[in-house]
């Protein structure tokens, strides 16, 4: 008998799992044995639509914790109703994941219907009836804040506001936000590519213990850029193991730190 989804939701392998906060308002903990397979949802992705842009920033972080943290095979597919050019589509959609940091989707869906899913990623104002089975997580509300900026955007700045704040939380977005992420990418890149000029150091267990609670407690990723500011402020951590930490954490968080390196910052 195929296994169905729901029965993963509280079969955590040895080393546990991460808790999201169900629809019902319960704690649920998500995991599988490593190596299996989670089939997770999300809508397509639209700049004009910048709820959209968060569900799909999320699931990411989601992908990322459970492949790079618990070793699962996660497969995603985007949920595009009315597509009558599934080729053409995906090209879109490929452009809008790459602007993020995200991996093209598995497979492209017309409803959700379609697939048989064991998470769905979605914004609130999207939400209904959940598909029995089915854990849903959905992100808070996107409210514009001021003109948005013209033309093709880099994305990463948006991606870090998004990550700013809990995945429920509702958040302004607007150009005052989107430039104070981009200073703190281009200062992040900058201090990754110095401190990638000095030797190689191991991370302090204490901070990665910290930084692994906080993704396993519903997705903290506000949690975790606390702990990457303090690191860089801290004077007890070395340039080494700082290179170290900033570099393994992008690998959930995804925001290109490394950018910069051997481009000739000192």
């Amino acid at each position: 008998m195929p296994e169905s989804a729901s029965s993963a939701w509280a079969t955590p392998g040895a080393g546990g799992g991460v808790r999201f906060v169900h629809d019902a308002g319960d704690p649920v903990v998500f995991g599988r044995p490593p190596g299996a397979t989670v089939r997770m949802c999300v809508p397509a992705p639209d700049p004009a639509a910048p709820a959209t842009l968060r569900a799909a920033v999320a699931a990411d972080v989601v992908r990322r914790i459970l492949e790079d943290r618990y070793g699962l095979q996660v497969f995603t597919t985007v949920v595009r109703p009315g597509v009558d050019a599934p080729s053409r589509e995906r090209a879109v959609l490929d452009r809008v994941f790459r602007a993020l940091w995200i991996p093209g989707p598995a497979h492209v869906a017309r409803s959700f219907s379609e697939v048989r899913a064991h998470l769905l990623v979605e914004p609130a104002k999207d939400r209904g009836p959940a598909p029995e089975g089915v854990l849903r997580i959905v992100v808070g509300p996107v409210v514009p804040d001021g003109q948005a900026p013209a033309g093709e955007p880099d994305l990463l700045p948006t991606r870090l506001a998004f990550l700013a704040a809990g995945l429920r939380e509702e958040i302004a977005l607007g150009p005052d936000q989107l430039a104070e992420a981009a200073a703190t990418l281009a200062r992040w890149r900058e201090r990754v590519a110095q401190w990638g000029a000095e030797a190689s150091s191991r991370m302090p267990e204490t901070v990665v213990r910290k930084a692994y609670a906080a993704l396993d407690d519903d997705v903290g990723t506000p949690v975790l850029l606390g702990i990457l500011d303090r690191v860089e402020a801290d004077p007890e951590i070395g340039d080494g193991a700082k290179f170290e930490l900033f570099v393994h954490l992008d690998r959930f968080l995804g925001l290109d730190l490394p950018r910069c390196l051997g481009s000739g910052h000192r």
